[in-house]
């Protein structure tokens, strides 16, 4: 899917997504159920309240969490591994 960026709201779930995000020269792979949304807007201290500016939004990428074991090594609470991919081509 392609978009450019608006006050338009999108929200992307994996299938959309297509396994990566590709912007200015470089791109991520995402898991399968990844969700992207954008524009998010965050929270302002100095207008207490949630940005307004489009300059100011940003965009979120949620990826589900699943534990696998692994029978060869004990579990850890605080060890956690993500995986992923960016790549960086020439512009």
């Amino acid at each position: 899917m392609r978009a450019t960026i608006s006050d338009a709201r999108i929200s992307w779930d994996g299938d959309q997504l297509g396994g990566s995000i590709t912007h200015n020269g470089w791109t991520l792979r995402v898991p399968p159920g990844a969700h992207f949304e954008w524009p998010v807007r965050p929270y302002n201290p100095y207008r207490n309240g949630p940005e307004t500016r489009l300059n100011r939004a940003i965009g979120t990428l949620t990826v589900p969490l699943t534990f696998t074991p692994d029978p060869a090594s004990y579990v850890r609470p605080t060890e956690t591994v993500f995986n992923f991919t960016l790549s960086v081509g020439a512009p």
